[in-house]
């Protein structure tokens, strides 16, 4: 399979097939667990209360260092108190300048001098579970984990009733190496023994452990007590893991219940319901948030996209121009207006909203966009006139707009213009990869192999490792030639620099098959499908099926396939080829 004309912008033709809510999953990161206390929060020096000088007696010169570091902190000038305390931590040799040390170093997120004072802390003053703790969480940072639990232990002996961060321990642990890991659980595992009624230990011992999800699940459902937000958050996590979504729910709702205003448990909630294609359930959840949060424009894009994957275009428009008032993710939204009005058959709307957008990430797709409908309202004049003004004003953009100009010509089917186009445009820029390999594609279309070859060994010759020309010569020579062995030797080179595109994984079905080894190549195409459930693929995985006498197989195939591309040429051909006495067009 040659990969489709590459689209040189690309947040519209290479995800048009996408739903719009998958931009949702980028919103925000999977819920977490919360942070340690105390981390990065702003030190008592900030405020305007006055500040205590540590007390004791203090050589001159190092008094004179920490009054200047109180007064710097006083007013708002922490940087200064630091410097002061970094200066004096070795020689004060006191518990007190080391805990106002890490306080300052941990708010300003110096990490390596939060560790140092952390550390001299818990040694100056050994029977504070603070500063045990203190110590704990920055080696922990550190990747120190034993040390780490050495401090937490001797924090935990002193202070058995207060929280010693366990879970963030854990959490942090997680990108020890394996072996670490595996002596932390056994660490945890006498932790466990010696303080059976600490939840915060088995909380840890299940964050370890989230490579076994079983294994967790069963530890947190025998934690001692209620389990709290961070347990409850986890199990819900491993039940995603385990792909039991209904469960996973079930837990969340509780999580709900337990803090109805938590917008980061409401959203990993409304995220999962769109993993799950449950979206009208999704925008209730996104329409609460935006409850909680009506500044969040966040939302307001999530909402917008939620509205547009229900082909509610107009509650869509809604949420989209307000994100243009209110200045926020202004290109996103003019964009998105323009596939709302397209939507709505408002063309002429849908221009104006992508001529509003200007140099950036949507420039090239707007457009393209913009190009499509002068071509669909018959306007070739204000075509050329659009890319030409383009090209004047971004000139950095030349190739790229070149490209999206002839693909865009090719996809409203004005062939002979495209091909035009394309060679102008190699005659100004003649060894731009992406130009080469549109109009080797357009040649294909033209049954001029001997230009499809010319283009893609051009492209080869600067750039021996171009997997996609080197796939697509491949693919050509073993569907239209008897230069099997020679497709093979390319596409398997391809198939070295990208083992996992789906292509490449077709070609190597494909090229087998047209070898005369249809049971070689079955495994590559039903690869390739899984991967990639093209209609293309379709065509080709259903013919081997056919060939090794998998007939309902391969009439399930097309089938599938012809519901989602009526109208696709490859896949006609081939049902209709092989399959001529049913009848296989949609009533």
């Amino acid at each position: 399979m040659m990969h489709a004309l590459i689209t040189a912008c690309c947040p519209s033709e290479m995800n048009r097939s996408l739903p719009f809510t998958l931009s949702l999953l980028l919103l925000a990161g999977c819920q977490t667990l919360p942070e340690p206390v105390g981390g990065n929060a702003a030190p008592a020096t900030t405020s305007s209360e006055p500040a205590t000088v540590p007390g004791r007696n203090f050589e001159r010169e190092t008094l004179y260092d920490l009054l200047v570091a109180e007064l710097a902190g006083q007013r708002q000038q922490p940087g200064i108190a630091l410097q002061r305390y970094r200066r004096q931590l070795p020689q004060a040799q006191s518990p007190l300048v080391a805990e106002r040390a890490f306080q300052i170093a941990d708010y300003l997120d110096e990490r390596n001098l939060a560790r140092q004072s952390a550390q001299t802390w818990a040694r100056l003053a050994p029977d504070s579970a603070e500063a045990h703790r203190a110590a704990a969480i920055e080696l922990a940072r550190s990747g120190d984990f034993n040390g780490a639990l050495e401090h937490a232990g001797q924090a935990i002996a002193l202070d058995p009733d207060s929280e010693s961060h366990y879970d963030f321990i854990a959490f942090t642990s997680n990108h020890a190496y394996p072996d670490m890991r595996a002596a932390l659980i056994v660490k945890f595992d006498q932790l466990m023994k010696q303080h059976p009624q600490r939840g915060e230990l088995w909380l840890a011992q299940a964050i370890l452990l989230q490579e076994y999800p079983e294994q967790a699940i069963r530890l947190l459902q025998q934690m001692p007590g209620e389990p709290g937000i961070p347990a409850l958050a986890l199990q819900a996590r491993l039940y995603q893991q385990l792909d039991r979504p209904e469960q996973s729910l079930a837990i969340q709702q509780q999580l709900l219940e337990l803090q109805p205003d938590n917008t980061a448990i409401r959203l990993n909630h409304a995220r999962q319901l769109i993993s799950l294609n449950r979206l009208e359930e999704a925008r209730d959840q996104f329409l609460l948030l935006m409850q909680l949060e009506p500044d969040n424009d966040d939302f307001r894009l999530g909402l917008a996209y939620l509205y547009m994957d229900l082909e509610a275009w107009q509650e869509a428009l809604v949420y989209l121009e307000e994100l243009v008032q209110r200045d926020s993710y202004t290109d996103t939204a003019l964009y998105n207006m323009g596939r709302c009005l397209e939507a709505l058959e408002q063309p002429r709307e849908a221009i104006r909203s992508y001529q509003s957008i200007g140099a950036g990430q949507y420039f090239l797709a707007a457009r393209q966009q913009e190009g499509n409908l002068w071509l669909q309202l018959e306007q070739p004049g204000r075509f050329e006139a659009l890319f030409a003004d383009a090209r004047k004003s971004v000139p950095d953009e030349q190739p790229a707009l070149l490209q999206v100009e002839i693909e865009t010509l090719s996809r409203n089917r004005q062939q002979e213009q495209a091909w035009q186009r394309a060679t102008q445009a190699l005659l100004q820029f003649p060894d731009d990869p992406n130009l080469l390999y549109t109009r080797a594609m357009l040649a294909e279309k033209r049954d001029d192999l001997q230009q499809l070859e010319t283009d893609l060994r051009h492209i080869l010759a600067n750039d021996p490792e171009h997997a996609m020309a080197m796939n697509a010569l491949g693919y050509t020579l073993a569907d239209r030639t008897d230069r099997h062995a020679e497709a093979l030797e390319l596409i398997r080179r391809a198939h070295e620099l990208q083992p996992d595109d789906a292509a490449t994984l077709d070609s190597l079905g494909w090229v087998h098959y047209r070898s005369g080894q249809p049971e070689l190549a079955l495994p590559w195409l039903e690869q390739a499908y899984a991967a990639y459930p093209d209609p293309e693929v379709a065509a080709h995985l259903g013919e081997v099926l056919w060939a090794l006498g998998h007939r309902r197989k391969a009439r399930q195939v097309w089938h599938e396939a012809l519901d989602k591309a009526p109208d696709h040429e490859i896949l006609l051909e081939t049902v209709q080829r092989l399959d001529s006495r049913k009848k296989w067009f949609k009533q």
